[in-house]
């Protein structure tokens, strides 16, 4: 490569290179990044009815039930919402 040009001509130089900076941190701000992979986390519902019974009853009733039962074969799980 010919380094007289570049020795020479310190001007064009600076904004050879200040052009390569800019469209690098350009490009770079561009870049696709994902820091954490998606991930669908398991949710299983269950519906239960009981003719005549109230809100309440049905759910101290229905959640007992399910919490005694165990995680419902989901690995890892170790949340309940009643």
């Amino acid at each position: 490569m010919n380094t007289k040009l570049f020795i020479t001509r310190p001007v064009m130089t600076t904004l050879v290179m200040l052009g390569l900076l800019f469209f690098g941190i350009a490009s770079y701000a561009t870049l696709p990044v994902s820091y954490l992979p998606t991930v669908d986390f398991a949710v299983i519902k269950v519906t239960a009815t009981l003719p005549g019974a109230r809100p309440t009853s049905t759910r101290k009733r229905s959640g007992t039930s399910f919490r005694s039962a165990g995680p419902f074969g989901v690995a890892g799980q170790d949340r309940y919402w009643a």
